[in-house]
């Protein structure tokens, strides 16, 4: 990605503690459920307003009201993100994704197949806040929560349940000019695990049928808060804080087996991870 000046995220702050303007640890945690409560609330009236706006979407050419809907969606995880930035409780470090969202907006570049682990409910929503035109594969039982659905169907999401039905609409979508989020891991990270999950074949499959490199992009945590077996309501230690880092591209070499490049990923991310973790 030479040329591409590296930018200070905008959603990126320096942040006191807690303690610098709470008077004592009682009042912090009313504090840290209130802002958690109106993080939900923000998700449930954003669900509800997509879902309604699905409706008059299907007036509309299918690609206007998908690009309407990537626009509209995007807008709206910025706003939440800022939200969590201004509450204190949140610091990010995105510098990496501005980056990459320099680099996909430029006309020249070929669609991405964006892989990052998944440690967070919240991965997808940083990705897709920041990366222009994105389209994400997702679990078929998240797409029937009423407050997701809406949104996922604007935004011209990818149904998870049917493999054969995933990778054409995957490499559909990338041959339409859009980028691809997927999750290698296909859930979120075990809230007991290291690094990452077990990688699934779809990731490598759709690198070698759409003929594209796969971009890592590697989120390291403070918490294991919102992984896999973690429930919202279980609060973590604030302040929480979330960062992303970009790999180099990764690609198929010519003769390379479809599992031998998904086991070849997985060692590279487990040593990234692991590097990260120890910086």
């Amino acid at each position: 990605m030479a040329g591409v000046t590296l930018q200070r995220s905008r959603i990126s702050t320096r942040w006191r503690s807690l303690d610098d303007f709470k008077p004592s640890r009682s009042l912090a945690a009313v504090y840290e459920r209130a802002v958690v409560a109106g993080g939900l609330l923000i998700w449930a009236i954003g669900g509800l307003v997509f879902s309604l706006a699905a409706i008059p979407s299907l007036l509309l050419r299918p690609r206007s009201a998908v690009s309407i809907g990537r626009g509209l969606l995007r807008r709206t995880f910025r706003f939440f993100l800022r939200y969590l930035a201004a509450s204190g409780l949140v610091r990010m470090e995105f510098s990496d994704l501005e980056r990459l969202a320099q680099w996909a907006a430029q006309p020249e570049v070929s669609p991405l197949i964006i892989a990052p682990n998944h440690p967070s409910l919240l991965d997808a929503v940083f990705i897709m806040a920041y990366v222009p035109n994105v389209t994400c594969i997702m679990k078929a039982s998240l797409l029937r929560n009423p407050f997701l659905r809406g949104g996922a169907h604007l935004a011209g999401f990818i149904r998870n349940d049917s493999p054969r039905s995933m990778v054409d609409q995957s490499i559909a979508a990338l041959r339409s000019g859009s980028n691809l989020l997927i999750f290698p891991e296909g859930t979120r990270t075990g809230s007991d695990a290291e690094g990452v999950g077990e990688f699934k074949g779809g990731v490598a499959l759709i690198a070698r049928l759409s003929g594209m490199r796969v971009q890592p992009v590697y989120f390291t945590t403070s918490s294991r808060y919102l992984s896999k077996g973690w429930p919202v309501h279980r609060l973590p230690q604030f302040p929480l804080a979330y960062s992303a880092r970009l790999g180099e591209p990764l690609g198929l070499e010519p003769q390379e087996k479809v599992r031998s490049f998904l086991e070849r990923m997985e060692d590279h991310y487990r040593r990234q991870l692991q590097s990260a973790a120890l910086q």
